[in-house]
């Protein structure tokens, strides 16, 4: 398991190789509706902590870095080697942990 103490912080991402099967706990943007009472104050949980799985791809260093993973491959013509792939980029500063499920696990075909 490679950890952090919260999001983005020390969670170290450079151990995983292209087709490990990762989990992810990352912090997500929410938007909803609060009811407030003059002189009342409610605290509400604002972000969401959600638990993605999928195959490591790379780690983007755009000008935000970003964590990319693959969940879904499509094989659209095996004799071209020819694939599909969703992704999910997730901003490195919103990981709260990255968890190591099995290594090297993506299909060798898919690679």
């Amino acid at each position: 398991m490679i950890d952090g103490d919260g999001p983005g912080k020390g969670v170290n991402l450079e151990g995983f190789q292209f087709g490990d099967l990762i989990e992810v706990e990352w912090w997500d943007a929410s938007s909803g509706t609060l009811r407030a009472r003059r002189g009342r104050r409610r605290e509400e949980r604002v972000g969401v902590l959600v638990r993605t799985a999928g195959y490591f791809a790379c780690v983007k260093p755009d000008e935000k870095p970003h964590l990319v993973f693959m969940q879904d491959i499509y094989q659209i013509d095996e004799g071209r080697g020819l694939y599909d792939f969703t992704y999910t980029a997730i901003p490195v500063e919103n990981l709260q942990r990255v968890t190591l499920r099995g290594h090297r696990s993506m299909a060798p075909e898919a690679q």
